[in-house]
């Protein structure tokens, strides 16, 4: 198995600064595949790291590599099979919550909001009835406060709180 990265300093380092990683894995028939870094993460006191691949079939089904994460005294990287069925239960649920979480966050490619924005614009949103009918009276029903449509909705951290008169 080979492995390229880009620019310098820790794995961790790089995918926190946003730095896309790949791996060459060598698989049991001879092939190389290459692949993304995805993420590296601790479960149960040991590193994992989560691989994308970039062609073929294996690519277009999303399927997703789990590997033992080490590295040796100078700090290169390697991988090892996870070949113990209670540590790939271990390492598959903190993938789960670690999944949970970033959707929860907002973190999550396509994600509309987070739920701390979602919560915000519910209690918005009776604020906004409750204003209305105190705004109808001041403006003899000429305007009102609505919320913008959540596709339509700025960009950033507040997205989806974004306010209009009509």
């Amino acid at each position: 198995m080979g492995n390229k990265k880009n620019g310098a300093g820790s794995d961790n380092e790089m995918l926190e600064n946003g730095e896309e990683m790949t791996v060459t894995l060598t698989l049991d028939d001879g092939t190389e595949l290459e692949c993304v870094v995805l993420t590296i993460f601790e479960a149960g006191g040991r590193d994992y790291i989560a691989l994308l691949p970039l062609d073929g079939r294996e690519a277009e089904d999303g399927e997703v590599y789990l590997y033992r994460y080490l590295e040796d005294a100078e700090g290169n990287p390697d991988l090892a099979n996870i070949e113990d069925d209670d540590e790939y239960e271990i390492m598959e649920e903190h993938r789960r919550l670690d999944d949970l979480y970033n959707l929860l966050s907002g973190n999550v490619t396509g994600s509309r909001m987070d739920i701390e924005t979602y919560v915000q614009r519910c209690y918005l949103e009776r604020i906004l009835y409750a204003a209305n009918r105190r705004f109808e009276e001041m403006s003899a029903g000429q305007f009102e406060l609505r919320m913008f449509d959540i596709d339509k909705a700025g960009k950033g951290k507040n997205r989806g709180l974004d306010l209009m008169v009509y």
